[in-house]
């Protein structure tokens, strides 16, 4: 879609905006907010899991978790819900 994005509300609503991602993400609020792919940022508090390259949200849509996003969303991951020993 070029620079425009397309912005999924948790009322249902979309929205289309002229912007660029970088300049979304860095607009977002960080720890609120994540990219996880290159045309893909999440809110955070919506995520109910994620496996297989997915991160599936709580409105039972997923985004693609990419490679390249793939080690900061895990240290995400692993920050939230350490591995018990």
């Amino acid at each position: 879609m070029g620079e425009y994005l397309r912005l999924h509300l948790t009322s249902g609503a979309t929205m289309m905006t002229l912007l660029r991602m970088k300049n979304m993400e860095s607009a977002l609020p960080v720890g609120r907010f994540m990219r996880v792919h290159r045309s893909y940022i999440v809110n955070l508090s919506h995520i109910t899991g994620y496996a297989r390259g997915r991160v599936y949200l709580d409105n039972g849509e997923y985004a693609p978790l990419s490679v390249n996003y793939r080690d900061a969303f895990i240290g995400y991951v692993g920050s939230i819900h350490p591995t018990q020993k």
